[in-house]
């Protein structure tokens, strides 16, 4: 069975999430699964709790359903990631087999790999720009969940901090540029079964003495709260990425100065699969508070 005709079975019925999952070929589709099924599920339950229709919503059922709105627009930004990345995972099964197929053909195979490589080049450019709609879509999500306090009391601490952490690599990195000092557009890097992508938001020319300095001098500050394995790490650009990703974990007097550093000279972003695991948590943990009744104006 395809992806596509996995997801469409998703989309077409409310199943149970676990039947979902057993669909799943890896953690990003089985997390996209989820988040729809349960999305699904609650939809009709949001519906019959709208306001008359002779009468204004009040700012809570608004709030309530423009966070709605991004969980579903969200969703559907990671359906097309998983069947980008699904494709990428095709035509390199397709390539392995055509090439052993065509060993002694050299025209053939130089026509295919031109082939697979233009494919690649296509697909890493379209699963590219779709995370970074995904980032800012989870803009939206934050300044909707913050219209109003109710609502934003339904998100936990540990899960708004990393919402926080999204935003800041896309008012940086996407949307508000003005900061950089370098062209941080390094290119992508694919994990073994390609669901694992990350953008190098990093500098592509040489990299400026003050700049490693200044890097290499706020990590050496971000140690003692860091795992050790990240604390050991000594390749600047990965660096550069576990300051972002364990920006959460910094104190506030670090936190500041790290996101400062980040809009300077970028970063390495969070994975598809990554986002689509905290999109589910904080579905699984939202979505049902969201649809319980509320009379607050």
């Amino acid at each position: 069975m395809t992806y596509k005709s996995k997801r469409a079975i998703i989309l077409s019925c409310s199943i149970p999430s676990h039947a979902a999952l057993t669909l799943a070929d890896n953690l990003l589709e089985s997390n996209f699964f989820a988040i729809a099924t349960a999305l699904e599920n609650y939809r009709v339950r949001l519906v019959s709790l709208s306001d008359h229709p002779t009468q204004l919503p009040g700012r809570w059922r608004i709030a309530r359903f423009l966070v709605w709105q991004d969980f579903c627009e969200i969703s559907a930004l990671l359906s097309l990631v998983c069947d980008r990345i699904a494709e990428l995972r095709r035509i390199d099964k397709d390539k392995d087999q055509e090439h052993s197929r065509n060993s002694d053909n050299t025209k053939t195979v130089e026509r295919d790999t031109e082939r697979y490589i233009l494919l690649r080049i296509t697909l890493t450019s379209q699963i590219t720009v779709l995370v970074k709609a995904i980032y800012a879509w989870l803009y939206h999500l934050r300044e909707d969940f913050k219209a109003h306090a109710d609502v934003r009391a339904l998100v936990p601490n540990d899960l708004w901090s990393h919402l926080d952490r999204y935003c800041t690599f896309r008012n940086a990195l996407i949307t508000h540029k003005k900061g950089l000092r370098v062209i941080a557009a390094g290119g992508t890097r694919f994990g073994p079964d390609s669901t694992k992508m990350e953008m190098f938001m990093v500098p592509i020319a040489s990299v400026p003495q003050d700049m490693i300095h200044e890097v290499m001098n706020l990590f050496d500050q971000a140690k003692p709260y860091l795992e050790p394995q990240d604390a050991a790490e000594e390749n600047f650009y990965e660096r550069l990425g576990i300051l972002y990703r364990r920006l959460t974990r910094l104190p506030s007097e670090l936190r500041g100065p790290a996101r400062v550093c980040l809009s300077k000279y970028g970063t390495i972003s969070d994975t598809p699969e990554e986002i689509s695991s905290f999109m589910r948590e904080l579905v699984m943990a939202v979505a049902p508070r969201l649809i319980a009744p509320n009379d607050g104006a």
